[in-house]
């Protein structure tokens, strides 16, 4: 991250007035100046971690704000950038106004101000604002921020992604997770030979990979550090075959460019202009029996007739310039007709009053309730009112979304939304690791004795699965009762590691808080990864994860004793599990048939339109690509970053150790710390192992053991986590237990004093009545008085 007096530096070499570094100054430390993506209905937010700044970045569109920060991450010019910068004081007119750009660059050679709009948008905000939003030469400009821009020593740009954005994002996502590879000595001796072999012309990726023996992830970042150049918008890195090298920046831009060109074509369809083919059904009838009378006509079986005269020169005259004579022949039907509108002004009114009325009121729950409201103001009015049919056929050409998203929030909105045209949508890379799909839902069965559901929630446990973008591979997974939380997703952390030794650099997840709280944050921070989260509502954008988890749902749970498919057919299933012993073999059970179906039955299932197997395009992916994951020991580092922080207070017994649900926590390296002088500053208890814990001192951290761990510790991680879960409930029984024993010990020990004359052998000045308790200093007036001290008189 760029210092204070680096920044001073900068400002100084870029001869900026003291008043112009003042506000940027402002701008900077304020930034973000909103909240990304509060009200968004389809934004997809990232939260980038940056390397150019060393910190995070919050941005509110992957197609767009995404793909700049990434272009502006590898561009080697950049020194550090900003996101949400709030821009006060732009004139418009006579006024004065206050916006919020996307991003504000510090560029070695200035400080630009920049604005990122897809070319659709771009397009309807100049129909929509012809005199702020202009083109010129194929560049767009905003006068009104170039203006103030210009003003303060600054520069304005408008940005747009190429058309189709998907393959350039997907580059620029391969190189990122590329660019921190640390090249040896023998890889850049194979990059200056791929230098060489540039210098007499263009040769494709495949050929320099095969012929140097140069690595995917060397020539991923050298693509980045720009030592060559490729058609980076046009073409898939992983599609070696036709991803092209060229020697020089220019020669590559200008093919990439007409490769992005001959795309976009094949997407953007011509109007046709041929009557025969956009004629109607009744329109096209009637042409094949004018066509018919004019070829009789022609034969000489019929007269000519003055009606028909100029069609039958017309249809003649088709025959030698060799069009077809059907389509001249053709009826209009669909232009003929009234034309003008039937309805009056007030009608129009109160009916578009009535269409917007039920659009946003999810109080009106049906159309034949709007039309009783319509019939009612158009009395008011005394007009007439239109029928329900017209009332109907406005409401369709309307916007179902909006209606959708009044009633059934975002979850309906998402569910009518139109698709997405394939030329704006994303694709991924073929590398594995690089991007993780997450998410979670109720394993559908029922496992969990009834007597355990007050303290763990619902009966069905909760499934955690990790799913890779590129192949459809399960990389992880985690089970575990109660509802979703950060305790099971550091689970599934830690499944990833102990099964690949690796860590994705992209993870999709949705808003759950889990996934955007503090602890995940901190831990992609420490690991260098990002995070995308889809709109809310909107499985779609996570259909690898939730493609999983209803198979699993389906295939798996469904066919298991304690399914709730039955209730579903009006019976009753409940648990019949009711010990603990045989609650923890169903676990057991349930893990061993989950992890046969997840690592055993879907890498070998083909789904979809993907030739072979998951596991087969793994390996034939990572033969080509290699690895995009994070190398990640599964260390004592790891486990302390997977553990989950303890927000309460507790205070550390110098003689005894930590006191925390039952247990006692105490190490010799504990007592070292705490005998030095020094205070703990952060404890953390271990997401699997209930018998660990994870203590932060000045000297670093040091770990504490419970006096089970010997015990809890020779068991297989899973029933390790059945310990972890059912330990709360244990502890509320045996403190209830311990209770009921109590009561009837002192129920027997009165009696027992009752019964026996214990106080005979004393000297007659002892056999007094004792004192009343009430008047002792020590109880208060309202205490009541124990019935055992006096259960012997």
């Amino acid at each position: 991250m760029i210092s204070s007096s680096d920044l001073w530096m900068y400002y100084q070499t870029l001869r900026l007035p003291p008043n112009v570094v003042e506000e940027v100054e402002q701008m900077r430390c304020e930034a973000p100046s909103r909240k990304v993506g509060v009200h968004a209905l389809n934004n997809i937010k990232v939260d980038l971690y940056s390397r150019c700044n060393g910190a995070r970045r919050k941005l509110e569109s992957y197609t767009c704000e995404a793909a700049f920060a990434l272009e502006t991450e590898l561009s080697g010019s950049t020194i550090a950038y900003w996101s949400q910068v709030g821009l006060k004081g732009i004139r418009r007119g006579s006024r004065t106004h206050v916006m919020t750009a996307d991003f504000m660059v510090y560029d070695v050679d200035g400080i630009r101000i920049v604005e990122c709009k897809p070319q659709r948008a771009l397009d309807h905000l100049a129909a929509r604002k012809p005199d702020e939003w202009q083109m010129d030469d194929g560049i767009w400009h905003r006068p009104p921020l170039e203006q103030w821009c210009a003003a303060r020593g600054l520069k304005y740009e408008i940005w747009s992604p190429p058309r189709p954005h998907g393959i350039y994002l997907a580059n620029l996502m391969v190189m990122y997770g590329a660019v921190d590879t640390t090249a040896d000595s023998v890889e850049t001796r194979k990059l200056d030979r791929v230098e060489r072999m540039l210098e007499a012309g263009p040769v494709s990726l495949a050929d320099a990979l095969s012929e140097t023996g140069l690595s995917f992830a060397a020539a991923a970042c050298a693509l980045a550090n720009r030592r060559i150049f490729g058609t980076l918008r046009s073409r898939l890195l992983d599609d070696q075959e036709h991803f092209d090298l060229f020697p020089s920046e220019e020669h590559a831009r200008m093919v990439d460019e007409g490769l992005l060109a001959r795309m976009a074509t094949s997407y953007d369809m011509e109007p046709v202009n041929s009557r025969l083919m956009t004629a109607s059904r009744t329109d096209y009838e009637k042409g094949k029996i004018r066509l018919a009378r004019v070829e009789r006509m022609l034969s000489g079986d019929e007269e000519v007739t003055r009606r028909y005269s100029g069609l039958v020169k017309r249809v003649l005259a088709c025959r030698e310039s060799g069009a077809s004579p059907l389509e001249v022949c053709l009826t209009s039907y669909a232009s003929s007709g009234c034309r003008v509108p039937r309805l009056n002004h007030m009608q129009e009114d109160e009916l578009a009053k009535a269409v917007s009325a039920f659009q946003r009121s999810p109080s009106i729950r049906s159309k034949t309730q709007l039309h009783g409201i319509l019939e009612g103001k158009c009395q008011q009015r005394g007009c007439e009112t239109p029928s329900p049919s017209t009332l109907r056929e406005r409401i369709s050409k309307s916007s179902r979304g909006e209606r959708a998203l009044a009633v059934g929030g975002r979850r309906s909105y998402h569910a009518v939304k139109d698709p997405v045209d394939p030329i704006e949508r994303t694709i991924d890379a073929g590398v594995p690791f690089l991007k993780v799909h997450v998410d979670s839902t109720k394993f559908d069965n029922r496992s969990l004795p009834s007597e355990l559901r007050a303290e763990l929630g619902p009966m069905c446990p909760t499934l955690y699965v990790a799913v890779d973008a590129a192949t459809g591979l399960v990389l992880g997974r985690a089970l575990l009762f109660g509802n979703a939380c950060r305790d099971a997703f550091a689970v599934l952390i830690r499944d990833i590691v102990w099964r690949h030794g690796r860590l994705p650099k992209f993870w999709v997840a949705d808003g759950g808080s889990e996934y955007t709280g503090a602890w995940f944050e901190e831990f992609c921070t420490a690991t260098g990864a990002s995070r995308i989260q889809p709109p809310s509502g909107a499985p779609r954008h996570n259909s690898p994860a939730e493609n999983i988890l209803g198979r699993v749902n389906g295939q798996v749970a469904k066919y298991l004793a304690g399914s709730t498919d039955p209730d579903k057919s009006g019976r009753r299933a409940d648990a019949k599990h009711k010990s603990y012993r045989t609650a923890r073999l169903s676990f057991v059970t349930l893990v061993k048939e989950l992890d046969a179906f997840l690592f055993e039955d879907i890498p070998t299932t083909p789904t979809g339109l993907k030739l072979g197997t998951p596991r087969e395009n793994y390996e034939d992916m990572y033969a080509l690509a290699g690895d995009g994951g994070l190398t990640v020991k599964f260390d004592t580092g790891f486990l302390v970053q997977t553990s989950i922080p303890i927000t309460r207070d507790i205070k550390v017994d110098p003689t005894k150790g930590i006191r925390h649900e039952g247990r006692t926590y105490s190490s010799s390296a504990l007592f070292a710390a705490i005998a030095s002088g020094q205070s703990p500053t952060e404890k953390r208890r271990d997401c699997v192992d209930p018998t660990m814990m994870y203590i932060r001192f000045a000297r670093g951290w040091v770990s504490a053991s419970s006096p089970d761990s010997l015990k809890i510790r020779a068991m297989a991680e899973v029933e390790q986590l059945f310990e972890l879960m059912i330990s709360k409930k244990m502890r509320a029984d045996a403190r209830v237990q311990r209770d009921l024993v109590r009561d009837k010990r002192f129920r027997r020990l009165a009696l027992a004093n009752a019964s026996l004359p214990a106080t005979n052998h004393l000297p007659s000045e002892m056999q007094q009545a004792p004192p009343d308790i009430r008047s002792s200093s020590d109880w208060g007036d309202d205490a009541d008085l124990d019935p055992y001290t006096y259960a012997g008189e």
